[in-house]
């Protein structure tokens, strides 16, 4: 449903890891998002009130408390600093009317890894909120190639090696590198030598996103020579910050493409070319 109400909060995780490539597949790293993302939606145009607490399993101490009313027809960011561990997330929902509701989930939090926990109420019948946890893609190596023979028929192959835990299928998003915009692809793409080499496009970006909007990112420097072409990867701008602007208007984009309510059930299941526009609208607004 597009008339959907959606409160995300951001929970950010310490440093993500990196990796670099040269004329093949390098395997010295990964690339997530490092951080964990609530995204809590209320179907229907009445506000709900959500009261969130998350527990630390390994100390019981409570890193977040807080109560949130959510309106109808908006989105909002609000970001917490967490880290690396195992979290109980326990959530209070109250409604329009009398009736209230009560999930609760465990996370672990890895370093470098992305968790995204979907919580979703009726406002006017809170009392079945649906849970859901969703491992992030990892973008675990870059290969850098040249392809064909030396001047105009010279290409440049970048290949990336992604992963996710959940074994989704994952889109791929890229832009930079003298590219207009964002485009939707396979994990490799082949763009011109001249293009890739040229002055100020040597940076291209790309955005790994499974089917429920969670996203890995990162920065592919290129240095493209005559006969030689390598590519180092580094984690993209938004990874870790939550009010990254372009974190924020992903946020606002997942929000508009679900989550539905049909046959009487409440589901978190997501409007898949939506989520699309969405990872391609993020990799144009991340690219350098």
């Amino acid at each position: 449903m597009r008339n959907a109400q959606a409160l995300m909060l951001g929970f950010v995780v310490a440093a993500g890891a990196f990796a670099s490539g040269c004329n093949a597949s390098n395997n010295g790293g990964a690339v997530g998002s490092s951080e964990a993302q609530l995204v809590v939606s209320a179907l229907g145009q009445d506000a709900a009130t959500i009261h969130l607490i998350a527990v630390d399993d390994a100390n019981a101490f409570k890193v977040a408390d807080q109560t949130v009313e959510v309106k109808g027809g908006q989105s909002t960011v609000v970001p917490f600093i967490m880290t690396p561990s195992r979290y109980t997330f326990t959530v209070d929902v109250s409604g329009t009317g009398e009736q209230t509701g009560h999930a609760s989930t465990h996370v672990t939090l890895k370093d470098g890894d992305t968790v995204q926990v979907s919580l979703v109420v009726a406002a006017d019948n809170p009392s079945n909120p649906v849970v859901a946890v969703d491992m992030a893609p990892r973008i675990d190596s870059v290969g850098v190639q040249l392809k064909g023979g030396l001047g105009q028929n010279q290409r440049v192959e970048i290949h990336v090696d992604a992963s996710d835990a959940d074994s989704d299928q994952l889109s791929y998003f890229w832009s930079g590198a003298g590219m207009r915009g964002a485009v939707a692809g396979s994990s490799t793409l082949t763009i011109p030598a001249a293009q890739a080499a040229a002055a100020g496009a040597s940076i291209l970006h790309v955005v790994v996103q499974d089917p429920q909007g969670a996203t890995a990112s990162a920065d592919i420097a290129l240095v493209i020579t005559q006969t030689e072409a390598r590519g180092t990867l580094t984690p993209g701008a938004m990874n870790g910050d939550p009010e990254h602007p372009c974190q924020e208007a992903h946020a606002q984009c997942k929000a508009s493409c679900g989550p539905a309510a049909g046959l009487g059930q409440i589901t978190t299941a997501v409007d898949g070319a939506c989520m699309a526009a969405c990872g391609q609208a993020l990799a144009a607004c991340e690219a350098p």
